[in-house]
């Protein structure tokens, strides 16, 4: 065996496959001559025993052969490839049995990086990288690539081997097992009650999503450590995939079972047979407990969730006080005196009832991850915060209460900025940006039959038709979002998005928009279950916000302050550059389909309200970054920057702001869309100071796109920080090393 582990040690992974499929092809040949040979025996009793088992042993070779396959085929050549040479700056992190985590940069930004000790637990890996390549969701960690280190990477405190398989995923430094421990005091060994809630929250909106899957996923090995944690918004993301969908064991070793958070019909089937295969032990789950194994991994979820809810409650593990080895060796008559966290008798609420529903004994009687967040975990109040707000709210130090979900963003916080890296940043991609509108509806308008607000919606879609007729408003057609499909994680620089359009009509926009304002705020929570959501009736216009930067030396940003008058959305705010919405002006048709052009509406809000004009390859400069919902108003948008200092923009169309300024007091929209135009030096501290003085009067979008701009160019932890002196201080003075 020794010659056999050299032998693999020194093959790629394509080799490896194939080796092995050479191998359990003359073992398959070796089996069948045997069943043949028993045909000929005596003992008909033993001849039937030994076929059956000969039998099943043909069988799981025959998966084993078809996962081989599946590995060779679906392994590193379909999943998205990082050349070892785009990583830098490499870090050691920690190391676990099979693999040690590093921290590297991926054209500037920090990512986390597996690396394999060793070829034989390839398939782990793998498993892992073909999971998360095809999974999105924010309470998911995002998958950037992997591929094979073609050369050595030497550092003063550790060597890795050429050869060695490595996984490249976004970069999150703290854990919830560390998060716990490091906020452990005298007085308090667990987190308060409200940011156990919104953590809990994501963990559970993180396992809906793997269970809605089709085939639904079971993560396997759901504890406080491969639950990574944004510590500033607390937004999870469940991590360490390597088990999911299958567990793998050898002999007594319950070392992948990670049984200190397991669910308690695991440890039962894993006593009741030691000799049980995985296939044997999937059929007897059925058995014991009436339902699919598939169920059966699902509903185990369920209860290691409760345990780590419970844990970051408490701050007390399971089995507390006794190490690894020591609950190995914990029998069944011992498994339920300790392995449940105690909770505090007197706690009640939400909580005290999620960890015991989760924690049933029958795994029948436990919710579904469904049931979870639709039961308990339905809406942003927080029932153990005294003020009920979102933690999903965009918010930036001083800039509270914005009412603006972020819905997916490519600025996030390993943003380092232009100015330290020299890179420009990348928005969507142009292909992102070319959506599909379904067109025909004749009455241009998606509400649904028997709808609880049928008759609100036609009284006020009867005054805005009124008002058409009385040629007060114009009623064209009007594109609305119908679907979101967040970004596949790959690079950071460019992650990609889905989104398809419905055409409605003005009228129809404004009706709609008129009942969602007029609801209570826990009723529109209710609607906006998850802030990616698209909700089918409410959803209706969707504009582009598109900051400008000029060419001056240093740079202006431009404000615009909209015209104080009737009709005007937002009379008298303040926004960034342009705002303006997709319409029937931006359709591009193909092969009898139709399609909006988000760039050319976002050229078109800068031409026609600023007399900004891109042509040819300027369009490039245009950076589109981030998909957002107006939580008041419920209308979507996309933001983003112009920047007309960007080389790739025609020299006589890089404009300062005095010839900016020209163009837009002779332009055909200036008198009716704004009142005035206002370029500010784009210096961090004197952008921080003007937002600080007049975003009482921003309108709602204008706080999100000024802020994505400032950490596009200055890095994201360099704007918090410089927003956060604000909301701490309350001076206008900025720290030098802020301010610089």
């Amino acid at each position: 065996m020794a010659d056999v582990r050299d032998d693999f040690a020194n093959l790629s992974l394509d080799e490896i496959a194939r080796k092995r499929l050479e191998l359990l092809g003359k073992i398959q040949k070796q089996i069948c001559v045997a069943i043949s040979s028993l045909e000929a025996g005596s003992d008909l009793v033993t001849n039937e025993q030994v076929r059956h088992i000969l039998c099943q042993v043909n069988k799981n070779i025959d998966l084993i052969k078809a996962s081989c396959n599946e590995e060779e085929s679906s392994g590193l050549r379909t999943v998205g490839k990082v050349s070892q040479d785009e990583l830098a700056a490499w870090e050691r992190l920690g190391e676990g049995g099979f693999s040690s985590v590093y921290k590297a940069k991926l054209k500037g930004n920090d990512v986390a990086v597996k690396v394999l000790k060793n070829l034989k637990e390839t398939r782990p890996l793998l498993t892992e990288g073909n999971l998360l390549r095809d999974l999105r969701h924010d309470n998911i960690i995002a998958f950037r690539g992997m591929n094979i280190l073609e050369h050595d990477v030497s550092h003063e405190k550790f060597t890795l081997k050429a050869g060695c398989p490595f996984l490249v995923m976004e970069y999150i430094p703290k854990n919830l097992y560390r998060f716990v421990e490091d906020h452990k005091t005298p007085e308090s060994r667990g987190l308060p009650k409200s940011q156990v809630w919104t953590i809990g929250r994501g963990m559970a909106n993180g396992l809906m999503y793997l269970h809605s899957l089709n085939p639904p996923i079971s993560h396997r090995d759901l504890k406080p450590d491969n639950i990574l944690l944004d510590i500033r918004s607390l937004r999870v993301k469940l991590a360490d995939f390597g088990l999911s969908r299958t567990i793998e064991r050898s002999g007594n070793d319950l070392s992948l079972f990670h049984a200190r958070w397991t669910a308690p019909e695991v440890w039962d089937d894993y006593f009741t047979d030691d000799e049980y295969n995985v296939e044997e032990l999937t059929d007897t789950t059925e058995e014991h407990t009436g339902f699919d194994d598939k169920f059966f991994y699902l509903r185990a979820d369920i209860y290691s969730y409760a345990q780590v809810v419970a844990y970051t409650l408490t701050g007390n593990t399971p089995w507390q006080g006794r190490n690894s080895v020591s609950v190995q060796g914990i029998q069944n008559n011992l498994i339920k005196k300790e392995d449940r966290v105690e909770l505090p008798e007197e706690m009640g609420g939400v909580l005290r009832k999620v960890i015991e529903d989760c924690r049933l004994e029958n795994p029948e009687m436990r919710p579904t991850a469904d049931q979870l967040v639709l039961e308990y975990f339905s809406g942003d109040v927080n029932p153990y915060q005294t003020e009920a707000k979102s933690a999903e709210f965009f918010s930036c130090g001083f800039l509270q209460n914005t009412y603006i979900f972020v819905a997916e963003s490519l600025v996030d916080e390993s943003s380092e900025g232009y100015f330290k890296t020299a890179v420009r940043p990348q928005g969507f991609p142009p292909e992102c940006l070319l959506c599909s509108v379904e067109v025909g509806n004749e009455e241009y308008n998606d509400v649904p039959k028997e709808w609880v607000y049928e008759q609100k919606y036609r009284e006020h879609y009867g005054k805005f038709r009124q008002d058409a007729i009385d040629k007060k408003i114009e009623d064209n057609p009007a594109i609305a979002l119908k679907t979101l499909i967040t970004s596949r994680e790959e690079e950071e620089e460019r992650q990609e998005i889905q989104l398809m359009f419905g055409q409605s009509t003005y009228c129809h926009h404004r009706a709609v928009r008129e009942i969602w304002r007029n609801l209570e705020d826990s009723k529109k929570r209710e609607f906006v279950v998850c802030k990616t959501t698209v909700h089918p009736v409410f959803s209706t216009s969707f504009g582009l916000h598109v900051a400008v930067l000029t060419a001056d030396k240093p740079q202006k940003f431009i404000f615009a302050r909209r015209s104080n008058r009737e009709g005007m959305a937002t009379p008298g705010k303040f926004t960034c550059g342009a705002v303006e919405s997709a319409s029937t002006k931006d359709y591009v048709y193909k092969n009898d389909k139709s399609y909006v052009d988000l760039i050319q509406t976002a050229a078109r809000g800068l031409e026609e309200e600023l007399r900004v004009e891109l042509k040819g390859s300027d369009i490039k400069a245009l950076c589109l970054t981030t998909v957002y919902l107006k939580f008041d108003t419920h209308e979507w948008g996309c933001c983003g920057y112009v920047d007309l200092s960007d080389e790739r923009v025609a020299p006589e169309r890089r404009l300062t702001f005095e010839q900016l300024g020209s163009r837009f007091t002779t332009g055909p929209k200036d008198k009716f869309e704004h009142e005035e135009v206002v370029a500010v030096d784009f210096e961090l501290s004197r952008m921080v100071e003007f937002v600080r003085e007049n975003y009482e009067d921003f309108a709602s979008s204008a706080k999100l796109v000024v802020v994505k701009v400032l950490q596009s160019f200055f890095g994201v932890a360099a704007v918090e920080r410089a927003f956060r002196v604000y909301l701490e201080d309350g001076d206008n003075t900025l720290p030098k090393e802020i301010a610089s």
